[in-house]
């Protein structure tokens, strides 16, 4: 799953460079409030039922300050660029069973870039999973919840 992801990123990545030439021109080292601003955001899953006892669950995460880019654009397909993320916390809840867990953002940031993203695996007790996502940086909080049924 981690490779789909990034996958999308780098797709997403070109498809706006394509588009948009000179989209980030000044990225030389921007980011943080300068750069596009995203959402926390849990990427709906193909089934909000399952029998598994675990779900992966991807997202995109919003842009923390102090965020860096050092990567450019230069020549026919550049590869792709992981930024430098400022101090973030990111983190899961299970309301159902009380479990909890410390997300990761990733950050493809050349060439016209994506959202933060982040991938993780919980754990899921019979019935219905809330499972929140919450960030925080730069004095923001932002949550995002599903609902995972287990039969």
């Amino acid at each position: 799953m981690g490779t789909r992801k990034s996958l999308r990123a780098l797709a997403a990545g070109l498809v706006m460079w394509l588009l948009m030439p000179g989209f980030l021109a000044g990225c030389g080292g921007g980011g943080g409030g300068d750069g596009p601003q995203y959402a926390l955001a849990i990427d709906e899953p193909p089934s909000l039922t399952t029998a598994a006892d675990e779900i992966a669950l991807t997202g995109d995460g919003f842009l923390p300050p102090g965020s860096t880019c050092s990567g450019d654009c230069q020549g026919l397909l550049p590869p792709p660029v992981f930024g430098q993320l400022g101090a973030y916390t990111l983190g899961w809840r299970n309301e159902a069973s009380g479990a909890s867990g410390v997300l990761s953002l990733a950050w493809v940031c050349n060439c016209g870039g994506s959202a933060p993203y982040w991938i993780g695996r919980m754990p899921l007790v019979p019935g219905a999973n809330s499972i929140t996502v919450t960030m925080s940086a730069g004095g923001h909080t932002q949550s995002a919840s599903v609902t995972i049924t287990r039969i």
